[in-house]
Order: C-alpha cells, then sequence, then structure tokens
C-alpha cells in the first residue's frame, strides 16, 4: 500500500503463533538491510485490546536472541519453553510504543526514525507485554511506515522513569520526579 510515492508499509508480526503465555513478554526480530538507510515515519498495532497490554518496538544493534521468539521478559517468571534473554543485547532503542486500543502514530512530515545501513540499528525487535492467560492464538504485529528517502529530520525517543508507589483508593495528591542528567 503506497501512502506517497516512496512511502511504502512493512507488515511486521511473528511467523509463530503465540497461544497460552500468562504474564509473560514476548519478542521477535527481523534483520535490517545493512545497505540501506531506511527512515520510519508511521506506526500501526495489529492487535485486538484483550489479547496484548502493549507493543513496543525496539531499534538493536543485536537482538537478544536468535530464536524466531524469545521470552524478553526480565521481570517475570521464566516461560515453559521460550529462551530467556534480553530485548536487544546491548544499547536498545524505542522506536514506537502501543498500549490498549492507541490510535495509530504518524510522524510529522519531514520526520524519521533512521535505521539500516551505517545508523547502528540492524534489527527491528517486536516486544508484546501478556498479562492474562489467552484461550486462542495470538497475530500481535506492526505495520510499519518507511521510506528510504533521507528526511530532513531525525526522530528519537526520550524515556522518563520516576519510582514510587500510590496505594489504591488514594485521595490527596502525589507527586513523582524525573531529572535528565
Amino acid at each position: 500500500m503506497a501512502i506517497h510515492s516512496y512511502f511504502t508499509t512493512l507488515p511486521f508480526e511473528p511467523q509463530k503463533t503465540l497461544e497460552d503465555f500468562t504474564e509473560t513478554y514476548v519478542c521477535t526480530s527481523v534483520p535490517l538491510d545493512p545497505e540501506a538507510e531506511h527512515y520510519l515515519t508511521g506506526y500501526k498495532a495489529n492487535v485486538a485490546s484483550h489479547n496484548a497490554h502493549h507493543i513496543l518496538l525496539f531499534g538493536c544493534e543485536e537482538p537478544g536472541s536468535d530464536d524466531e521468539v524469545w521470552d524478553c521478559g526480565e521481570m517475570t517468571a521464566i516461560s515453559d519453553g521460550l529462551q530467556r534473554a534480553p530485548t536487544c543485547k546491548n544499547k536498545p532503542a524505542i522506536l514506537y510504543a502501543w498500549a490498549k486500543e492507541a490510535p495509530e502514530l504518524k510522524l510529522p512530515e519531514g520526520v524519521g526514525f533512521r535505521v539500516g545501513g551505517n545508523s547502528g540499528i540492524n534489527y527491528l525487535v517486536m516486544q508484546v507485554h501478556y498479562m492474562q492467560d489467552r484461550d486462542e492464538l495470538d497475530h500481535s504485529g506492526v505495520t510499519i511506515q518507511h521510506t528510504e528517502e533521507p528526511q530532513p529530520k531525525t526522530a528519537s525517543t526520550m524515556l522518563l522513569v520516576t519510582g514510587g508507589l500510590l496505594p489504591p483508593k488514594a485521595t490527596g495528591k502525589a507527586i513523582f520526579n524525573s531529572v535528565l542528567r
């Protein structure tokens, strides 16, 4: 499907169907063309919200595993039948995040995430977080709009993390700080 004459889409979903996972993070990867840079300009999650809690798309120099599908949930119990490995072997870059019924994301015109070629991002890794038992097969994925046309501006993400606890049914004000260094 063409968006503009020089834009194309890339469907990205595991070639294996996944079933019978409870609280787990499952990853799959796709290699990028080492000879050509691409610019990711839009994303659409292909998922029913009852299957996945959220999806993250990472750019990696190398994926955390060579397996087609692996358990990449470093904070959860180990899943039976899947190798446990990190999302990326090193330097993960978040390129897209989707959660519960969020709409598709189109970056502003002239903006894209640079991947492939000599960008340092050689693989896309999709992480799907499941939070419940499922009785059905899952084919969650992401459709990616991309172009080989260099974009005037390079997109990036900033991840802010904070800690703290907000008890259930709490009233009043809670302040959590994040600091950039």
